[in-house]
């Protein structure tokens, strides 16, 4: 989840400081971007209480953002977030059912006749187990 460096002014940095003395992050709060910029470097939130805050656009802004969070950093400044549903990625294999079978003799037998193992211990990492 990409961040926005945010520009606020000493009211809007007042305000969010007594948000974030009440909860850790602002959650789900209406996105908004202002359209009376006609810039491509800069955007705006509007976050409750603190009115429209503007960020630098860093880079682009997923366009099925549903929410952001706001964020500050151990150096004082703060950052927008947002937050989107990724695209799901489709697993690896053909979809073939296979069964396991856990054993101990064999650690997995699979239902296609492949034993799988797991490796043992090397001698000093049992010595070491043994000390504790």
């Amino acid at each position: 989840m990409p961040r926005y460096r945010l520009e606020l002014s000493p009211g809007q940095e007042e305000t969010l400081l007594r948000h974030c003395a009440d909860a850790r992050y602002v959650w789900n709060l209406c996105v908004e971007q202002e359209s009376w910029w006609l810039n491509r470097r800069w955007g705006a939130v509007k976050i409750p209480k603190a009115g429209w805050v503007r960020f630098r656009w860093s880079r682009v802004v997923p366009g099925n953002a549903k929410s952001f969070r706001v964020t500050r950093d151990r150096a004082g400044r703060w950052h927008v977030a947002f937050t989107a549903i990724p695209v799901p990625i489709d697993g690896p294999g053909t979809g073939e059912v296979v069964g396991i079978d856990r054993g101990i003799a064999v650690s997995a037998a699979l239902s296609t006749g492949e034993m799988l193992g797991v490796p043992g211990l090397a001698a000093t990492e049992t010595v070491r187990l043994l000390c504790l």
